[in-house]
């Protein structure tokens, strides 16, 4: 039986043909002209790698907010076969972002989806280089000397979101006696910008959870004082939020 390999109807005919005048002609046995044919098609196969676009270098930027899952960008491939043949997979196989970032395939384009894998921080690192490599998934064995994958670099830059002051404690406990007089200190609260810039930060209290308005705080040291005499009796807890911002807002 004649092996046609990837061949189309019509090379199958005109190939069926030339075998047999072949055949006639030189009397050569039917497994040797299979065997040419053969070959030819395995170059011909072979010859069908997979390259990634742009030259193999991508660039792309994300904003240090980004949450995981979010897409950063999308690298192409391009392969000369058609259906199953032609499908492929893409992984990040190294660099310095491997568990930053992850990537997959979109099965109806064929791209790798690059997407945020772990949070992101402008200040404690700007950017970050993979190399992802793409393949086909589905390699017939007898292909794979001739390269069936490729790798391209991929590099990423993190780019800088003014974030809101950060709390260096998610909540406080104070405690004050309830004979303090009016302007004693409570306690102090602390937040820092964590941008670059390290703007300074302004407090003020949240004034719908201190309605009878008993509590201040210091606008620049975060320190919080008494505006009215308490009464333990009467009250025993107050929970307040305070607000910090940057100052230049």
């Amino acid at each position: 039986m004649t092996w046609y390999g990837n061949c189309t109807v019509a090379e199958q005919e005109s190939l069926q043909r030339v075998v047999k005048t072949a055949q006639r002609i030189i009397g050569a046995p039917l497994s040797a002209l299979e065997n040419i044919q053969s070959q030819r098609t395995l170059q011909r196969a072979q010859s069908s790698s997979t390259w990634c676009d742009d030259g193999g270098i991508y660039q792309f930027r994300v904003p240090e907010s980004f949450k995981h899952g979010a897409a950063v960008g999308r690298v192409r491939a391009t392969d000369r076969d058609i259906g199953p043949n032609a499908e492929m997979f893409f992984t990040i196989v190294s660099g310095d972002g491997m568990d930053v970032f992850q990537i997959s395939t979109d099965k109806l384009s064929q791209e790798g989806v690059v997407t945020v894998n772990k949070p992101l921080d402008f200040e404690r690192k700007q950017s970050y280089t993979v190399e992802v490599q793409v393949q086909n998934t589905q390699v017939d064995p007898r292909f794979t000397s001739a390269g069936s994958r490729d790798v391209a670099t991929v590099r990423i830059s993190v780019e800088d979101v003014d974030e809101p002051p950060h709390f260096d404690k998610t909540w406080y406990q104070l405690e004050v006696k309830e004979d303090a007089g009016v302007g004693a200190a409570v306690g102090a609260v602390s937040a820092v910008d964590p941008d670059g810039a390290r703007s300074p930060v302004k407090y003020a209290i949240d004034r719908r959870t201190d309605l009878d308005r008993i509590f201040n705080v210091h606008p620049g040291n975060g320190s919080i004082f008494l505006l009215r005499p308490i009464d333990r009796e009467d009250r025993a807890w107050h929970n307040i939020s305070v607000i910090a911002s940057e100052l230049s807002e």
